[in-house]
C-alpha cells in the first residue's frame, strides 16, 4: 500500500475510527480536554499539540509519536520494532505497553534535559570563576 501524506488531525480521526472510539473517550484516555482534541482535528482552526499532549495522544491511539507528529508519513502507522513480538495493526500493543514506552521516553527526556541544565550550570560557574580570576 502506498503511503499518502496526511495531517495530524486526519491521523487522529482515522486512528480513532480504527479503534472504534469517539473523541470524548479519546480525550479522556489521553488526559486532555475534549476542546483541545477538537482543535487538533478541525481543519479551520488546526493546532499542533504541545509535546506532552502529543505523547499522550500517541499512547491513547497506540501509535508512534514520530508518525503522529510528521505530516510526511502516511497511513497506516508503522509498527514499532521495540514493542512485543506479535504486535501489528490487527493485534496492537495494549495501552499499558504504550504507557511503559511513554514512561521510559519521559524519563530519558528528563535525564537529557537535566544533563543539559547541569552542563549549562557548570559552564556558567566556570565562566564566572574565570572572570573573577582575571
Amino acid at each position: 500500500m502506498d503511503e499518502i501524506a496526511i495531517t495530524l488531525g486526519d491521523k487522529i480521526r482515522r486512528m480513532a475510527m480504527a479503534h472504534n472510539i469517539n473523541y470524548m473517550d479519546l480525550a479522556n484516555q489521553a488526559g486532555i480536554s475534549y476542546g483541545k482534541l477538537r482543535s487538533y482535528t478541525r481543519k479551520a482552526q488546526r493546532r499542533s499539540p504541545p509535546l506532552k499532549e502529543a505523547m499522550k495522544l500517541a499512547v491513547a491511539l497506540r501509535v508512534p509519536l514520530d508518525w503522529l507528529a510528521n505530516d510526511e508519513l502516511g497511513f497506516p502507522p508503522p509498527v514499532p520494532t521495540f514493542l512485543p513480538s506479535g504486535a501489528d495493526h490487527n493485534n496492537p500493543p495494549s495501552r499499558g505497553e504504550w504507557h511503559k514506552v511513554l514512561v521510559a521516553f519521559t524519563s530519558l527526556t528528563d535525564a537529557i534535559l537535566h544533563h543539559g541544565l547541569e552542563q549549562k550550570r557548570l559552564r556558567e560557574a566556570r565562566d564566572r570563576s574565570e572572570h573573577v580570576a582575571v
